[in-house]
């Protein structure tokens, strides 16, 4: 809106310059014709702003109005949008000449949306003042009108431009008037256009003839009529250039089209003498940089290959009595490792690429979650060494005690009990990795009574590709086919998982279970949590421990807070509980990154390869027995097949949001229209009704207080989530599973209750709570929850 006010404000400015020169022309257009008899004066002190003033769309027609030429120039980067404006320039342009003066293609064509917008982004972190235009590249604009004004939209919320500039006279009008009319500035572009520099038959000079002439000024007024704020004109005679000037109401900028147009534009790198390819005979090269730049790079290759840089003066210096114990330390280390190893000891860890053996040192989990919740923290980047974990970040190196190999080879040694709630597509897979720990016992529940027959009957039947290679429990049937044995498993038909009382035929089927259990791993749909919370207590009510781990692998939000309030649990409660607590449990989230699908009872198709999981880290809040089975959930679906990393509690909340919001801008479009997720980045109308999705959640992610994840952080504002990125991961996933249905479709297609409720509506909820609108969130929860009725 804010955007559409100052181009309209700036047509009612040009409209008033009209109005008062000297003469005026009757035909019948959109807006006053001005005929200007002098397009510039000799050069007078500025009158609109200074130097440090940002320039804006008014800015710009007062400089018209006043006869105060425009200085524009392209920029690429932060270094050379800084300079320009240490310059005092007017105007920068973006322009998709960097295609060929910075990155090497051999024509604008080449370039991308998503090339123009890092090189956008980069200059509006550089230059603050100037008026920033975003030149649209070929292919973003020319298909229609709707792919136009999407494309335009992103150069304004992406790439932090304050206009577009397209190409093209008469044949695009139309679709500059439609960028205009959703509140974008647009620069026009006529004369020689690069883009189409093949139809034109080469970078020639346009309108050298009367015909041509007379073409281009039906080309600048077309787009004056459409809303263009200004027109560049490029290797234009400067005859032909002045007149058209004269004719328009709109500032003209020129690029070797004469000394008499509004203003003038040139490529950044070809007037500093740096692009040296080939020289356009409108540009005048104002420095040689080139030479220089080489001379320099030469004398740096010198002093290394001599050794004389770096010199004293660039070293930083250590003194003599640390360097001392520095060495000391050093040879102790040495000298320990070079000592036999004694049967019984602790293997030592070995670094995998050098052989030699690492001294490992224990985090505190404290630290380590303080460390990755720490803004100045960007990037985190999780290796293996010899089973050890090693978190690498900015500055940062150490080893972490809780083991986080992708995949284990040897199972866990101390005997425990799992339970397994709800026997869904992840139920089952999980099921099967946990199942191949000959030292575990995993106990299946679910409420379908069909589910748990077949699983009782025929195990838990495998489809995909390579399945039996993933998981070490299963058995090769065919090819793409394996079966986890009925024997491996003990099924339950517990009722209450999705009742609302603990049934007399549930609490008959729990007490299979053995006195002691070690962890539950909830995998209910999620408007059953509660349902689950209520077997979980029961169950506990009847051990002599009362108390165990509780893993959520649930989609969406706000399961850990239901459990709890069941549970009589605060998540955030000290560790350091009193007798009375019945059930002191740890409850934790982790996400599920892989995909399966139930296609017949106990029959489930792994869609995604190799299970993906993430577990958050333990924490020394946590009971002492309890961080022992979390490491041991952990190693468990390691040895089983799964791909586990282990984050810290709060990166996991992260984490989990993270997926959330991307299931929201997925799920409920292809439940409401029917369609597979392909359709949603394949049509355009829905891709800017996902974008406009993806914006929603960022704001309500952001007012909650959530940090972002490094991956998903705005690149200016890093501690806030980026609308654009959850958008492109949106689109990322959509593409890569084309072809699939989203489980919330396949719950609508089936009549039931689909988890609409703790996807958009958690968000929605979220929203209320930290007091912002959720419109799109909200509509979307109930329309779902609409086509279930």
């Amino acid at each position: 809106m804010l955007r559409l006010t100052l181009s309209a404000l700036g047509r009612v400015a040009s409209a008033s310059s009209a109005s008062s020169a000297s003469s005026t022309c009757s035909t019948p257009r959109a807006m006053t014709c001005a005929i200007r008899h002098y397009s510039s004066r000799p050069m007078e002190p500025p009158t609109t702003g200074s130097p440090g003033t940002k320039r804006t769309i008014i800015d710009l027609k007062k400089m018209h109005k006043q006869n105060e030429p425009i200085a524009m120039v392209t920029a690429y980067d932060y270094p050379s949008a800084l300079m320009a404006e240490m310059a005092g320039m007017d105007m920068i342009l973006v322009g998709d000449s960097l295609a060929m003066v910075a990155l090497g293609y051999d024509s604008t064509t080449s370039i991308t949306m998503d090339e123009m917008l890092h090189h956008c982004r980069a200059v509006s972190r550089g230059a603050k003042k100037p008026f920033l235009v975003g030149d649209m590249p070929f292919g973003s604009y020319q298909s229609s009108a709707d792919k136009a004004v999407e494309n335009a939209t992103r150069f304004i919320k992406e790439g932090n431009m304050e206009s577009v500039k397209l190409e093209g006279g008469v044949e695009m009008a139309d679709v500059a008037r439609r960028i205009v009319r959703a509140g974008i500035p647009v620069l026009g572009h006529i004369g020689l256009t690069p883009q189409s520099a093949t139809a034109l038959g080469g970078f020639r000079v346009q309108g050298k003839t009367a015909e041509a002439a007379a073409q281009l000024l039906e080309d600048a007024q077309a787009l004056e009529d459409a809303g263009c704020y200004a027109i560049v004109v490029e290797a234009v005679p400067d005859k032909v250039a002045e007149y058209i000037t004269q004719q328009i109401s709109v500032p003209t900028i020129g690029i070797g089209a004469g000394p008499q147009t509004s203003g003038q534009v040139l490529v950044y790198l070809d007037m500093l003498g740096i692009f040296d390819r080939f020289v356009p005979k409108f540009c005048k090269q104002y420095a040689k940089m080139a030479p220089e730049i080489i001379s320099a790079l030469q004398n740096y290759t010198k002093e290394v290959k001599a050794r004389s840089f770096p010199a004293p003066a660039n070293c930083y210096p250590i003194n003599d009595e640390q360097w001392n114990l520095f060495l000391k330390r050093v040879q102790h280390q040495h000298q320990q490792q070079q000592q036999p190893h004694q049967p019984g000891s602790a293997a030592p860890i070995v670094d995998a690429d050098s052989k030699k053996p690492v001294n490992v040192h224990e985090i505190d989990p404290a630290a380590l979650q303080a460390l990755f919740s720490s803004k100045s923290v960007k990037q985190q980047l999780i290796t293996t060494y010899g089973g050890q974990q090693r978190i690498i970040s900015r500055g940062y190196s150490s080893l972490a005690r809780t083991s986080a190999s992708s995949t284990a080879t040897a199972a866990p040694a101390t005997p425990r009990n799992i339970v397994v709630l709800g026997a869904g597509a992840m139920g089952l897979v999980m099921t099967t990795l946990l199942a191949a720990s000959p030292q575990l016992t995993v106990w299946l529940a679910d409420a379908w009574k069909p589910v748990v027959d077949a699983v009782q009957a025929r195990g838990v039947q495998l489809q995909g590709e390579r399945v039996a290679q993933t998981f070490k429990a299963a058995t090769a049937q065919a090819e793409n086919a394996a079966v986890l044995a009925a024997s491996s498993i003990r099924a339950l038909h517990v009722p209450a998982l999705a009742g609302s009382v603990v049934d007399p035929v549930s609490i008959a089927a729990l007490q299979a279970l053995p006195s002691s259990i070690d962890a539950l791993v909830v995998l209910v749909k999620s408007q059953h949590t509660q349902a689950a919370a209520r077997v979980i207590h029961h169950v506990l009510q009847q051990r002599s421990t009362k108390h165990a781990v509780v893993l959520s692998l649930q989609n969406g939000l706000g399961h850990t807070e239901t459990l709890a309030s069941t549970l009589a649990y605060s998540p955030n409660a000290s560790a350091s509980r009193s007798s009375t607590d019945a059930f002191a449990s740890t409850i934790v989230h982790g996400v599920v990154w892989s995909g399966a699908r139930v296609t017949d009872h106990g029959v489930v198709q792994v869609t995604a390869g190799r299970p993906d999981l993430t577990l958050p880290l333990s924490s020394s809040e946590q009971p002492s027995n309890h961080q022992e089975i979390l490491a041991f959930l952990a190693d468990a679906l390691r040895y089983g097949g799964a791909t586990v990393s282990n984050v810290p509690a709060q990166a996991a909340t992260s984490l989990t949001w993270q997926k959330t919001m991307v299931n929201a801008v997925i799920n409920p479009l292809t439940a409401l229209l029917r369609v597979p997720n392909g359709q949603l980045a394949a049509v355009e109308e829905l891709r800017a009704a996902a974008r406009d999705i993806a914006d929603e959640c960022a704001a309500i992610a952001n007012a909650s207080g959530v940090a972002p994840t490094p991956a998903f952080a705005d690149t200016q504002s890093p501690h806030l989530w980026s609308s654009a990125i959850i958008f492109q991961a949106a689109m990322q996933v959509a593409e890569r599973t084309a072809t699939n249905r989203s489980s919330m479709l396949t719950d609508v297609e089936r009549n039931q209750v689909t988890e609409v409720d703790f996807i958009n509506g958690a968000l929605a909820r979220a929203a209320t709570k930290h007091h912002v609108r959720s419109p799109l969130n909200s509509l979307l929860t109930l329309l779902v929850n609409r086509q279930q009725s």
